[in-house]
């Protein structure tokens, strides 16, 4: 619900529970425009409780490094070597070992029974000797075709070539990874080879790819039906795979059917299929490929047999992504550049990091250790909560015993919330909420993240939470073989960067996504125990707002595999659930009644009318407006008597104020008057100084100009420093210093030295200030509910000059720890921050934070008291709206 408030001239719309901001498209809106709400309302006041925190600007690292072929590292070339020693390259392979070759059945022979001798690695172009740089040429020594395969059906068409030796390691040559896994849910393959480039085509010299997306067998059974050699259609082992556009042809058999896994910012090629057959290809008619998972045990014991240590382990996923994580290509989102001979790397915007959200909590229960896997996570929003999904705020019917943070942090649970429409196992509803024992500290390196409340999201890729194997993180991966599963037993926290998916790109919800639900992902697939979702961790990214970059939560993890990478995972919008935490963090406030104040209505008395005042004397019926002390009586609930009508009321005859010219009506006037002058606004021009002298010596206090004749201080700044007989008016622009002879000084009468409540003071002059001394009253601000947040406060240079200082107005419930008591609300807390381009000021007593408005005056917001016990950064200042009224009744 919107809502318009008009004080002193400023009319802005703001919505209930948020900070008042002008009207406006939100993302062009000047943080030095935003007026906040006395009292926290909403967890959408985040961006300015820890703004001081933001980050200012962002650097990212690049370095540079040779470039090598490393793509097709694994692919080789088959070759028959003729009678004129040239060689016929008839068939691809896979290095899969260091010294044995993955290939199909039908390639141990050619059309006449003739089984090929040669392999060549590290060659793009066959028939060009500009990339043998690095290539290799090899002996194949011994062929073992599979023990089911026979030559009349296609069935078991899988075979291992060995040879002479070991290839040596490098960029351009290292063995692909084999899939292991019955399950295959890979969207993409590629199918790279030499063959031929159409139906009726040549062959290409130069290796190709291909794309092929898979297709199921039923449906692929009905282009091979009839086929020789598939007597009982396609078998299980067997997989199919084609594109309307790309197949692969002659010449690719026994080529890889691939798919590149993500880790440790390379890309290892880890082989689905061997290339079998099909028909006359680019028919777009699927090609069918050999299943490489269900013959591993095979091809373990062929290596085995042959005194090779080829351990189950060595063929699991990790183990052999590690294994020669070295020699392999970069992802290509790193890569800023690349040229025949370099490449440069930018490692900031790889898609994971082997760092945890420092927003992230992990959540525990009594009876478990730290060391132990968590499967419940939730996100820091508060310097006191936690929100979490709803299955995380029960286990076995008990709430969590304590939440541990930014690695080993702990922090008790004293109380858990569930979202009342959430069922057990469903995935709608499904938030909570941990409330902390001990308030966390906020600092520049850890600060709450704050929750993004609109449906529409700043950015479209951001980072989910997640855990995984820290070998599949690091960027320099050593050599050393991994004998064995105990080797990859360190889980850690990583970051992945994912992006939004919308309609049918959301693999979680084909027919659209629900509105508390967001679907995110990223493209490439993972090597297994990369990352794993942190249930109930965040997805969030730092945004950009008002000059200063923040973390921001989007949504909690709720559902999906490896961190929605290959396939599309799930979160729950917190935006959707804002009402909800707002209805437990800040339930509504039972106003206590502060009783009326005692109205004394005498009908017969009329204005002029002589009358008497309680606890004063005599006095005159007179227009309320013209009595400001009566009605700031009446506005602290004290007695007062009226007269005739409401509109009238007794006044003490020397309050009387009816004189169109009093200074009192400056202060309601001076809005309308600053926003007629269209001045630029100097704070210098507002500010004097105070001069208290004893004996010899002389201390000076700062004061504000707020009417011709009257300046506004701190009480404190008065006492016990000496007498003051003059302020000071100093006019830079003529170089002219003025005197001005003190009438009288009024302190507050509740002003307490020992707690500094009530720390404000008047001091008149005897004459009218003069436009041409410089000086001009500057306006107060009123409004009793909402304060300015971004606000300029003026100390003492180290050249002992006045200067400015950004602050930025905190609530003052954040600060009743730092001041080690609960504020008043007529204290207003700040901070001060001293920027690195700007004078470093001191903020002593008196001193004032004015707010520029943009277009409505410019505004005396507070004045400085004292600085927090251990932090010199934060100011407590007296609140001048409260006093308003008492200041008007003193003028």
């Amino acid at each position: 619900m919107w809502f318009v408030v008009c004080s002193l001239g400023l009319i802005v719309l703001f919505e209930k529970g948020s900070a008042l901001v002008p009207p406006g498209d939100l993302e062009s809106l000047n943080v030095k425009n935003v007026i906040l709400p006395n009292r926290r309302e909403s967890l959408t006041d985040c961006h300015y409780r820890y703004y001081k925190y933001g980050k200012t600007s962002m650097i990212k690292p690049t370095f540079g490094q040779t470039t090598y072929l490393r793509e097709f590292a694994h692919m080789a070339a088959i070759g028959w070597t003729q009678p004129d020693d040239t060689i016929t390259w008839n068939c691809g392979g896979s290095l899969v070992w260091e010294n044995y070759i993955l290939t199909a059945a039908h390639c141990v022979e050619d059309a006449q029974q003739n089984a090929p001798d040669v392999a060549r690695f590290g060659d793009l172009d066959l028939f060009n000797a500009t990339d043998d740089q690095y290539a290799q040429q090899l002996k194949i020594v011994e062929i073992i075709r599979h023990p089911e395969h026979r030559h009349r059906d296609r069935y078991h068409d899988i075979a291992l070539m060995r040879l002479e030796r070991k290839v040596v390691l490098h960029d351009t040559v290292a063995p692909a990874c084999l899939w292991t896994d019955d399950e295959i849910r890979f969207k993409r393959f590629e199918a790279t080879g030499w063959g031929d480039t159409g139906f009726a085509a040549a062959k290409t010299p130069i290796l190709l790819k291909v794309a092929l997306s898979p297709v199921a067998n039923e449906q692929c059974n009905q282009h091979y039906s009839n086929l020789r050699g598939l007597r009982n259609g396609l078998h299980a082992n067997q997989l199919c795979a084609g594109d309307a556009r790309m197949d692969t042809c002659p010449g690719d058999s026994g080529g890889p059917l691939q798919v590149k896994l993500l880790h440790n910012t390379r890309e290892t090629p880890f082989l689905v299929g061997v290339t079998s057959f099909g028909l006359a290809c680019g028919l777009s008619v699927p090609g069918v490929y050999t299943r490489v998972a269900p013959y591993v045990p095979w091809i373990r014991s062929v290596l085995k047999d042959r005194g090779e240590n080829a351990t189950e382990w060595k063929f699991q996923p990790q183990a052999c992504a590690l294994r020669y994580a070295q020699y392999r290509e970069f992802e290509p989102r790193v890569l800023l550049h690349k040229t025949k001979d370099s490449e440069q790397i930018d490692l900031s915007e790889a898609h994971l990091f082997s760092t945890a959200s420092r927003q992230l909590a992990a959540i525990h229960w009594n009876g478990t250790d730290d060391s132990e896997q968590n499967d419940c996570f939730g996100v820091i929003v508060d310097d006191s909560t936690i929100v979490t999904l709803a299955r995380c705020t029960r286990k076995n019917g008990l709430p969590p015993a304590y939440v541990s943070y930014l690695e080993n942090e702990r922090n008790a649970v004293i109380r858990s919330y569930i979202h009342p429409n959430w069922k057990e196992g469903s995935l709608y509803g499904d938030v909570g909420l941990l409330q902390l024992k001990e308030p966390l500290k906020i600092s520049l390196h850890f600060q709450p993240a704050c929750i993004w409340d609109r449906a529409d999201l700043p950015e479209s890729e951001f980072f989910v939470s997640g855990r995984g194997l820290s070998e599949l993180h690091a960027i320099h991966v050593e050599e050393d073989d991994l004998e064995t599963s105990a080797s990859l037993n360190h889980i850690i926290n990583v970051l992945g960067v994912v992006e939004l998916h919308n309609g049918t790109n959301c693999t979680q919800h084909r027919n659209g996504t629900p509105a508390e639900h967001l679907c995110f992902g990223a493209e490439p697939f993972l090597v297994p125990g990369t990352c794993h979702q942190s249930l109930g961790g965040p997805l969030e990214r730092e945004v950009w707002r008002f000059g200063r970059s923040l973390p921001y939560v989007y949504a909690l993890n709720l559902a999906g595999r490896d961190c929605g990478y290959g396939e599309s995972a799930l979160g729950v919008r917190l935006a959707s659930h804002l009402t909800w935490f707002n209805s437990i963090l800040f339930p509504q406030r039972v106003e206590e009644d502060p009783g009326e104040a005692f109205i004394f209505l005498n009908n017969d008395l009329e204005e002029g009318d002589t009358c008497a005042v309680d606890g004063v004397g005599m006095g005159v019926c007179t227009s309320a407006v013209n009595c400001p002390r009566m009605l700031y009586r009446f506005q602290q609930n004290q007695p007062v008597r009226f007269c005739g009508s409401g509109s009238e009321l007794c006044c003490p005859q020397d309050d009387v104020r009816s004189a169109p010219d009093a200074e009192w009506r400056e202060i309601d006037s001076c809005a309308t008057r600053r926003n007629s002058e269209e001045e630029d606004f100097d704070p210098r021009r507002h500010m004097v100084s105070l001069d208290l002298s004893e004996g010899i010596e002389t201390q000076t206090c700062i004061a504000t100009m707020i009417s011709n004749r009257t300046f506004l201080t701190a009480a404190s700044c008065l006492e016990g420093k000496g007498t003051l007989k003059y302020v000071t008016l100093d006019n830079r622009e003529i170089q002219m210093v003025v005197w001005m002879v003190v009438e009288k000084v009024t302190v507050h009468p509740e002003y307490d030295s020992t707690t500094k409540r009530h720390n404000i003071a008047l001091v008149t002059v005897t004459h009218r200030t003069e436009i041409a001394f410089g000086k001009s009253p500057i306006c107060l601000w009123s409004n009793h509910t909402h304060t300015p947040f971004y606000l300029e406060q003026f100390g003492l240079t180290e050249e002992s000059t006045l200067g400015p200082a950004l602050a930025f107005t905190k609530f003052n419930s954040d600060c009743d720890r730092t001041f080690r008591r609960t504020l008043d609300e007529h204290e207003l807390c700040v901070d001060v921050e001293q920027l690195p381009y700007m004078d470093t000021v001191e903020v002593d007593e008196g001193m004032p934070a004015f707010w520029k408005g943009r277009g409505t005056g410019n505004y005396l917001v507070g004045i400085a008291s004292h600085s927090a016990p251990n932090d010199s950064s934060v100011f407590l200042h007296t609140r001048i709206a409260p006093y308003v009224g008492w200041i008007k009744s003193v003028l």
